[in-house]
């Protein structure tokens, strides 16, 4: 970072990348001590541009890679400390249950509901919060008075949004269809505009040496303070650029410089390809799992790994195959795998955020809803029912009105629609499936009386 002054940066935000991510950055370190080695050159020359007394903020959290936990979060605080940083803080980031990655890892427990087999979902990751040294108050003092009240702290937004606790509930950037961000890793903007606000004064400057989609640039921008981003894929660009504002013919004062150094690199087509054959990959191993066995001394040993490492069962436990027929709503979800769980709770989120006046209502096996309150026949617009591994979504339409752009939907009986000219079926498995769902579910919302 020769082009910063040394001294010069007052807060530096980041999330550098998560070590061979598999659904981000896979394959891009060819070893954990490659990455480490990183953070080490890192953090020396961080603390080199870092001025006296000011903080150093990750965004990061453990990483399983092929079965392998690596600690990230403690193998960065003892690097960070080792250059000469203070410990000062870590915060918890706790994202909505409804929008966590889906890892499948839960669901080993409803598939061999017995002891050794849990292995967790992640719905956080950690802010960790560095200080090179001590802050000199006296520095607040001198400050001229108009931009110490320009960065004076809003207490309501303080207190309402609870900052003041170690744990913040952020909904982290969602999949949404055409999102600028899509295919990278990217923060909430919520993150660096509270770490931006609680750590620097108008006019200071912010750094973020991972820039990614220029999140922590954007923000810093809004606030009024002035930034320095790093990014080294040349592809991610155009999306930063965008994301900033950028214009060769600005209306504002603002001042933008660009500058490609020699050491750029084009990352984010290889990273997609090489996420795309991953999930290929899961894809085929999902289904082989919990179908192949082997006996031995031990019991039965699953062939297909879980969560990295081989299932072993005991021999008086034989892979019970759960039944297929479940009673009741909350019975049925609890017998679904954690990816379609995850689905549901994502699809109901979405259907009531995006459609006014819906209601859902589970009724037996099914979620049924409503335009508006009343429970009546004429008011039902979509139901809801679930397999262990996809959603499967009825609509009532009029064939004449309706339009299925992508043909993904197919006439059913008329079971729940009675009084419907004709019923129609589709079925989803995955989160990307979800924009067009929505299309749809709008579309018999709209025919909806």
């Amino acid at each position: 970072m020769e082009e910063i002054p040394n001294g010069t940066v007052h807060l530096m935000v980041t999330s550098p990348p998560y070590y061979n991510a598999p659904f981000d950055y896979p394959g891009l370190f060819k070893s954990y001590d490659e990455f480490l080695g990183l953070m080490k050159d890192f953090a020396k020359e961080l603390y080199m541009k870092l001025a006296p007394g000011r903080i150093a903020a990750f965004v990061t959290d453990d990483m399983l890679v092929k079965g392998v936990k690596y600690p990230i979060v403690a193998d960065i605080t003892r690097i960070m400390m080792g250059a000469g940083f203070r410990y000062r803080d870590r915060i918890v980031w706790r994202k909505p249950e409804g929008y966590i990655r889906i890892s499948r890892r839960s669901g080993v427990v409803l598939q061999h509901p017995y002891p050794m087999y849990f292995y967790p979902d992640n719905l956080q990751e950690n802010i960790i919060i560095f200080q090179k040294g001590k802050f000199d108050y006296k520095y607040v003092r001198k400050l001229d008075p108009k931009i110490r009240e320009a960065s004076k702290i809003k207490i309501d937004e303080f207190q309402k949004d609870k900052w003041y606790l170690t744990v913040w509930d952020i909904t982290n950037v969602l999949p949404l269809k055409g999102r600028l961000e899509k295919g990278i890793a990217a923060f909430p903007e919520e993150i660096p505009r509270r770490l931006i606000k609680l750590f620097t004064f108008v006019g200071e400057t912010v750094l973020d040496p991972f820039s990614g989609s220029g999140t922590t640039t954007k923000v810093a921008k809004e606030l009024g303070r002035n930034s320095y981003g790093y990014e080294i894929d040349l592809e991610l660009k155009p999306v930063i650029l965008k994301k900033i504002g950028y214009s060769p013919h600005p209306l504002t004062d603002d001042k933008i410089e660009i500058k490609e150094r020699e050491d750029v690199r084009r990352l984010r087509t290889f990273l997609q390809k090489r996420v795309r054959k991953q999930k290929s990959v899961t894809k085929k191993h999902k289904a082989i799992e919990v179908k192949t066995y082997q006996r031995n001394d031990e019991g039965i040993r699953e062939l297909s790994s879980v969560a990295g490492e081989e299932v072993v069962m005991p021999l008086d436990i034989r892979a019970k195959e759960q039944p297929k027929y479940r009673k009741n709503w909350k019975a049925r979800l609890e017998w679904v795998n954690a990816g379609t769980r995850a689905l549901v709770s994502q699809l109901i989120e979405r259907v009531e955020s995006e459609l006014p006046e819906v209601f859902h209502v589970p009724k037996h096996r099914w979620c049924y809803f409503y335009k508006g309150r009343s429970q009546r026949l004429e008011s039902l617009f979509a139901v809801l029912t679930i397999t262990k591994q996809k959603l499967h979504i009825r609509i009532g339409v009029d064939p004449s009105k309706f339009i299925d752009m992508n043909n993904i939907t197919k006439p059913y009986k008329r079971w729940f629609f009675k009084t419907r000219e004709q019923e129609r079926d589709f079925s989803i498995n995955r989160p990307e499936q979800l924009d067009y769902a929505l299309e749809l579910l709008q579309q018999a919302y709209s025919l909806t009386r």
